[in-house]
C-alpha cells in the first residue's frame, strides 16, 4: 500500500545491496506529476539504464495507473494539437514497462486496495443545478 511503500522501498533496496549488489529504483506517479518533454526523456533515459544494467525497479500500482491516465489526458490534448513530443515519449515509456516488466503483487497489497480506483477528471468543470441540491437536502432531511 502506499502509505508503506517509502519503507519498504528503502528496506528491500538495502537488503539487496548488501546481500546481491542489486540496485534498486523507485518511482512515483500521481495526478500533480508534471510531464514535460525534458522528464519524460529523462525518465525513458532511466528505465533504459535500469534495463541495461539489469536493477530493480519498485512501483505501486497507483503509480502506474496515474501514468497511464496522465498519458491519456495528453492524448486528449494532442488530438487539440499540441504535446506531440511528450506524447511519444510517454508512449515509449509506456512501451518499455509493458514488455519489460515483470509485475508482482503482494496479497496485501491486493486485498487492501480491492476497492481502490484512480481516476481524473477531464473536461470543463460544471456547477450543480439548485434544483439537484435542493432534492439532495430533501432526502438527506
Amino acid at each position: 500500500p502506499q502509505p508503506l511503500f517509502e519503507s519498504v522501498a528503502s528496506d528491500t533496496k538495502r537488503i539487496l545491496e548488501d546481500a546481491f549488489s542489486q540496485s534498486l529504483k523507485s518511482f512515483h506517479f500521481d495526478r500533480n506529476t508534471e510531464f514535460t518533454e525534458s522528464n519524460l526523456q529523462t525518465l525513458l533515459d532511466d528505465l533504459k539504464s535500469i534495463q541495461r544494467n539489469k536493477e530493480c525497479l519498485i512501483m505501486t500500482s497507483k503509480s502506474i495507473q496515474c501514468l497511464i491516465l496522465k498519458f491519456i489526458e495528453m492524448a486528449i490534448v494532442h488530438a487539440k494539437g499540441g504535446k506531440e513530443n511528450e506524447l511519444r515519449i510517454m508512449r515509449q515509456v509506456l512501451s518499455l514497462l509493458n514488455q519489460s516488466g515483470y509485475p508482482l503483487i503482494d496479497e496485501v497489497d491486493t486485498v487492501l486496495n480491492v476497492l481502490h480506483e484512480v481516476s481524473f477528471n477531464s473536461g470543463e468543470p460544471k456547477n450543480v443545478k439548485e434544483y439537484e441540491i435542493t432534492l439532495l437536502i430533501e432526502l438527506y432531511g
